[in-house]
């Protein structure tokens, strides 16, 4: 997460705040290895 550009991170914790949902995994493709677990 620390080198996740700002605005990700923002538009994230905006997500999670709007759903009430916790984020715990980003996908960036469409395969396993493009998955980040947070």
């Amino acid at each position: 997460l620390d080198q996740m550009p700002s605005q990700a991170r923002t538009y994230l914790d905006f997500i999670e705040k709007k759903t009430g949902v916790p984020i715990w995994l980003i996908s960036t493709g469409y395969s396993r290895e493009n998955t980040i677990i947070i």
